[in-house]
């Protein structure tokens, strides 16, 4: 009987040892799942601050190509209107010639 009693001692230690490592393992699993999320959630949101940069980025160098259309436009309908303009000169200046006699 004696020795059935201590095995069942040394059995019930085991089991709260093993308990004891479980409970350990389990806190310290909490432990580095919180600061890996913790890490997780700092690098997200430099991802994202950087994501929102480079939208700003895009967005600029987009209105910056519209700006050089537009110029682009600007300069040839100005160039189109002062050829016009020469033209109705020249085409003044012939005809008050001929008037003139010249």
């Amino acid at each position: 009987m004696k020795a059935k009693a201590q095995k069942e001692a040394e059995a019930n230690q085991r089991l709260n040892s093993a308990q004891i490592d479980l409970k350990l393992a389990v806190l310290n699993f909490t432990a580095e799942q919180e600061g890996l999320r913790d890490e997780y959630e700092r690098k997200k949101q430099m991802v994202i601050g950087q994501i929102r940069e480079s939208q700003k980025e895009i967005e600029n160098q987009e209105s910056d190509r519209s700006l050089e259309d537009r110029r682009a436009a600007c300069e040839s309908l100005a160039n189109a209107v002062n050829a016009l303009l020469q033209r109705k000169e020249s085409k003044s200046n012939a005809h008050t010639n001929r008037k003139s006699g010249l």
